[in-house]
C-alpha cells in the first residue's frame, strides 16, 4: 500500500507542479499587462474605449464593468455586490465620469483605468508570491508527509 500510496503522489506531485507553473505562468502575464498598460497611452486609450463603449465586456476582472454590480435576486445592477464588495480598497466606478456613446469619452475613464491596474497590480504581485511559495514547497515535498493543501495557493 505504501508504494500505491508513494506513486498516486508523485503523479499528483507532478500534475501540481505543471498545473502551478501555468498559472504562475498566467499571473506573470497579467502583471507584465498591468505594467505595460500603465505607461502606454494606445493601451490605455483601447482599454477606454472598451470601457466607455461595451462597459469593460472580455476585459480583465478588475475592468470589466458588466460584472461589477449585477444583483442575481432582482436581475438588476446593485452597489451592494460586486468587486467593491470583496475588495474594501477597490476604486469604486461611481467615484468617476465614465464616458459613454451618449454623453462622450471622458478624460475621468482614463484615470480610473490607472487607479484600478494600480489597485490590481498589488493583488497580482500577491498572487505570483503566493504561488511562488506554493510552487516551492511542492518542489521540497518528500512524497510521504501530508499533501501540500490546495487552499494554500488562494491564501494571501
Amino acid at each position: 500500500m505504501r508504494l500505491v500510496n508513494r506513486v498516486e503522489n508523485r503523479r499528483w506531485l507532478q500534475d501540481e507542479i505543471v498545473a502551478t507553473k501555468e498559472r504562475l505562468k498566467e499571473e506573470k502575464g497579467e502583471l507584465k499587462f498591468i505594467r505595460h498598460a500603465l505607461q502606454c497611452s494606445q493601451c490605455l486609450m483601447e482599454l477606454q474605449l472598451a470601457i466607455e463603449r461595451y462597459g469593460g465586456r472580455n476585459l480583465p476582472w478588475y475592468l470589466d464593468l458588466t460584472n461589477e454590480y449585477w444583483d442575481d435576486e432582482d436581475e438588476d445592477w446593485s452597489e451592494e455586490n460586486g468587486l467593491p464588495e470583496y475588495y474594501k480598497d477597490c476604486p469604486r466606478v461611481k467615484n468617476y465620469e465614465i464616458g459613454s456613446y451618449w454623453s462622450g469619452a471622458s478624460e475621468d475613464t482614463i484615470r480610473f483605468i490607472k487607479d484600478r491596474l494600480k489597485w490590481a497590480e498589488k493583488i497580482v504581485e500577491k498572487e505570483v508570491n503566493v504561488i511562488r511559495r506554493y510552487l516551492r514547497a511542492l518542489r521540497k515535498w518528500d512524497l510521504q508527509s501530508p499533501l501540500p493543501p490546495d487552499s494554500y495557493i488562494n491564501a494571501y
